[in-house]
């Protein structure tokens, strides 16, 4: 699972491969490779494996068993068997030793029942998934647990207008030199636009990567205060983290000649201060979805980085996170200037061909036709390291807009705090 996670499918499938014919390990081998091939895309090759599996019922290992149980079902969820995936499920639920998947399980249940629009059955299975999520995310990080901890905890960290003032000048990397950087919330819509950036010969997009983070660190190690001490970095010492920023790139992405990088992880958008002092000339695109369909889609996530559970464990927590972010994005964006182009999901998908014109226009693209092909290319591209892997291979669809009108009576208490972000684009509640 970790091989795969990294995007080493290649590897991965080897491994299992390798253990088909082994009399011990062998079906729990095919069954995990059933998962990593759905996980892939591979829909025909993983029904053909999921076929020389032995029924459930007759496998008396529990582990074993569960594991048959959530293959088979998954493959009947991408083959639109919704009602049958969730009784598999509901049945896995009742295996001997069934807390070891509860919480996966109960994720997947909870888009099923989304799907066949049981919307109170969908957000009781969220609710047991979270809480058991936040009891692992308590060990790990206690203080994230207290209700008015603040897991985006950089949000806190502004340039002020007197700190921006004093930024020395330095030399800085002309366009062409700068990577184009994909931001917004998660589950705004970000790994569509990266597969149609990534489908443009001349750009080249990596699976998201902490590698601006690991920049920040860099600076910190530096004896440099982040981002207080962003003004006081000289031209040389802006170059040193540039070249940290590139060597982190070079091991995931081999770039040709006049490509451009696509750096695509939503949540840069909070350390926007180091990407305007280290890239002055980058384009950046902010993907812009309807604030309350963008919480219900993390809030639906199983995600596993310990500060994103304690973030998603709550609507109220996750709008909040929400509106912390939009407030720390729109004054930076008022204070930095940098050169952003908003991608508005929802118009995308009403005018697909305008919207595709205006980001060619807007990163100098000659021409943008390779950008209208984005689900074929991802489909040949393989893993896609985002929970939006089985969507990005269909042509552009409208089924998700205004998803959140279904738990409307859930989004009722958590209306006024994302209010503001809703006003700022004209959506509206």
């Amino acid at each position: 699972g970790l091989v795969a996670r990294l995007g080493e499918n290649t590897e991965c499938e080897v491994l299992l491969r390798a253990n088909l014919d082994d009399p011990h390990s062998g079906n729990m081998a095919r069954t995990r490779l059933v998962l990593l091939l759905e996980r892939f895309n591979r829909l025909d090759e993983a029904r053909q494996l999921l076929a020389q599996l032995p029924s459930a019922e007759a496998i008396q290992e529990p582990a074993l068993r569960g594991e048959i149980i959530e293959a088979q079902a998954v493959v009947a969820a991408r083959d639109k068997d919704v009602s049958h995936a969730r009784r598999m499920l509901e049945n896995l639920l009742e295996v001997p030793g069934a807390e070891r998947w509860q919480t996966t399980t109960w994720f997947l249940l909870a888009k099923l029942c989304d799907k066949l629009g049981d919307y109170a059955a969908c957000m009781e299975y969220l609710r047991l998934a979270h809480a058991s999520q936040m009891k692992i995310a308590a060990q790990l990080v206690p203080e994230l647990i207290e209700p008015s901890a603040n897991p985006l905890h950089i949000t806190n960290f502004h340039v002020t207008a007197e700190q921006f003032r004093q930024w020395k000048p330095v030399d800085a990397p002309a366009l062409a030199q700068s990577p184009v950087f994909v931001l917004g919330f998660p589950r705004s819509g970000t790994t569509m636009l990266e597969q149609m950036l990534d489908a443009h010969p001349a750009l080249a997009s990596m699976d998201e990567r902490p590698f601006v983070q690991r920049v920040i660190e860099r600076m910190q190690s530096m004896g440099l205060q982040y981002p207080e001490h962003l003004g006081e970095l000289d031209s040389a010492q802006c170059e040193s983290l540039r070249q940290v920023y590139w060597k982190a790139v070079s091991e995931v992405v081999q770039l040709q000649p006049g490509q451009r990088l696509v750096d695509k992880n939503p949540l840069t958008m909070l350390r926007l201060p180091l990407l305007v002092r280290l890239f002055p000339n980058a384009k950046i695109i902010f993907v812009v979805r309807h604030p309350c369909d963008v919480v219900l889609s993390n809030y639906m996530q199983h995600f596993n980085a310990p500060a994103y559970v304690a973030l998603c464990s709550s609507l109220p927590r996750l709008a909040a996170g929400y509106a912390a972010a939009m407030r720390f994005w729109h004054a930076h964006v008022a204070l930095l200037k940098p050169q952003v182009s908003e991608w508005n999901y929802e118009d995308a998908i009403a005018d697909f061909a305008g919207n595709v014109a205006r980001l060619g226009a807007f990163l100098e693209l000659d021409d943008v036709a390779p950008l209208h092909d984005f689900s074929e290319h991802a489909r040949r591209k393989g893993y896609i390291g985002t929970p939006s892997y089985a969507q990005v291979v269909q042509p552009v669809y409208s089924g998700s807009i205004n998803r959140w009108h279904r738990y409307r009576e859930y989004f009722e208490p958590v209306l006024p705090i994302l209010a503001p972000a809703m006003q700022h684009w004209g959506y509206a509640a």
